[in-house]
């Protein structure tokens, strides 16, 4: 089952039992969402009666389906394939192609696809920021997106107290400083 899927059945639930389903007491009444009569061998979807089968095991909203052979996206029933979910109302391939939002996309690196809202990018070169895709290099100097964030300034504290002659260098050979002895240009 994918987003927006809807199997029902209870597994080991009494007769009658299911999500919120039940059988009434008039023969061919079923009502809530989904179960299995035993007694009757009959699958209610959604107040829908249907013969239960190895080829229809299970509900997909008021429809009947197989756990093995379908694949239920919002209530409607697609054949099941092998790498195949469900995006929103539609099925996708998982191989070559990504749900953004709701939005079936073409992958666009076969392993950095990420989603920025409803648009696909290279998450390796690019970044979202802000609902924004931008390349990473101009990314990290945008307070607004998560890599600016996670930069470190680098350390200029050396360079700035040579610069202003506070570090005299190297210790000499007795291994400690005479502040008042500065070594001469």
């Amino acid at each position: 089952m994918g987003a927006g899927g809807g199997y029902g059945g209870a597994p080991g639930a009494p007769p009658g039992a299911g999500y919120g389903g039940y059988f009434g007491a008039a023969a061919g009444a079923c009502f809530g969402i989904s179960t299995f009569d035993p007694s009757t061998k009959m699958l209610c979807c959604r107040g829908n009666l249907f013969p239960i089968s190895p080829q229809m095991d299970t509900c997909c909203g008021k429809h009947p389906a197989s756990r093995q052979t379908s694949l239920c996206c919002s209530n409607d029933v697609f054949p099941k394939m092998p790498g195949f979910k469900c995006c929103d109302k539609r099925p996708y391939s998982m191989a070559d192609q990504v749900c953004c939002d709701g939005e079936i996309l073409p992958k666009i690196h076969p392993q950095f696809t990420q989603c920025c809202e409803k648009h696909a990018y290279n998450a390796e070169t690019h970044e979202c920021c802000q609902k924004d895709i931008m390349p990473r290099e101009l990314a990290k100097y945008n307070l607004m997106c998560p890599s600016a964030n996670q930069q470190t300034p680098p350390d200029n504290s050396q360079r700035g107290q040579e610069a202003q002659g506070m570090n005299p260098g190297p210790p000499p050979p007795g291994g400690r400083y005479d502040p008042a002895h500065r070594p001469h240009p």
